[in-house]
């Protein structure tokens, strides 16, 4: 999930679904975890994309000037408030994950 999440600040959230789900399906396969799981991840994962102006359309909107003082974000602004948010976030989604699904039943000798 961190990769998808990191990876979503700089391609748009399906194009990092469509990437790095064959790779989760791979690894529940391998480490036999149920894939729903993962697959959840992957899709909250892919759409915490917060910690820059370009990575969907509703952050450069924002960009734009504001108000009558026609102040901007900067770039800054959205990595000093973004990441902090997006790892709340992607921590939120492994403690929800965990207890929607269950703990994970990884064989013994994976970990």
């Amino acid at each position: 999930p961190v990769a998808a999440c990191m990876l979503s600040n700089v391609v748009t959230n399906t194009a990092v679904a469509v990437l790095v789900m064959p790779i989760a399906e791979s690894i529940a396969a391998e480490e036999g975890i149920d894939v729903r799981v993962l697959g959840a991840l992957v899709i909250l994962a892919s759409n915490f994309a917060l910690a820059t102006p370009f990575a969907c359309a509703t952050n450069i909107m924002v960009m734009a000037p504001l108000g009558p003082s026609r102040q901007r974000h900067s770039f800054g602004d959205y990595v000093r408030f973004g990441a902090p948010l997006q790892i709340l976030l992607v921590v939120t989604a492994l403690v929800g994950v965990q207890l929607f699904y269950g703990p994970l039943d990884v064989p013994a000798g994976v970990v």
